[in-house]
């Protein structure tokens, strides 16, 4: 009886450059999305101000709540490649944009030019850093 080797697991990178990677990723886009969609606003708070704003309530919990039980499952099962990582770098971002602009009271599409794919862009950007961070050059010893 002929026995088949067990799967080799892909490699998985250590959990505290996924931890690192989750902690500077959404950075950059934060900052820039704080800058670009708030740009022409009425509104008198600062770029920190807002920066802020994006970072507690529209990046680093999509970021708790979709990315690492993403981590976590698929971790050791699928190797990361950069298309992937940043796809899903773009869907989480966009992820908190989509459901304010299909429950908000303003027009559904125009939500959606103003935040929610600016949100998909820059969560690719995103990706990518989480990518480079966390990622990009591991191999395991």
């Amino acid at each position: 009886m002929d026995e088949k080797p067990l799967p080799k697991l892909p490699l998985a990178p250590p959990w505290w450059r996924l931890s690192l990677a989750f902690l500077i990723a959404p950075i950059l886009p934060a900052l820039l999305f704080a800058e670009w969609v708030w740009r022409e606003s009425a509104s008198t708070a600062t770029l920190f101000d807002r920066f802020m704003l994006v970072s507690l309530f529209g990046a680093y919990p999509p970021v708790i709540i979709c990315g690492i039980p993403l981590v976590i499952v698929f971790r050791k099962r699928v190797k990361p490649a950069l298309p992937a990582i940043v796809l899903a770098g773009g869907l989480i971002a966009s992820l908190p944009w989509w459901i304010i602009a299909i429950v908000g009271d303003s027009g559904i599409i125009d939500s959606i030019l103003e935040t929610a794919l600016p949100a998909f862009v820059l969560g690719l950007l995103g990706g990518a850093i989480f990518f480079l961070v966390g990622v990009a050059g591991y191999r395991e010893h």
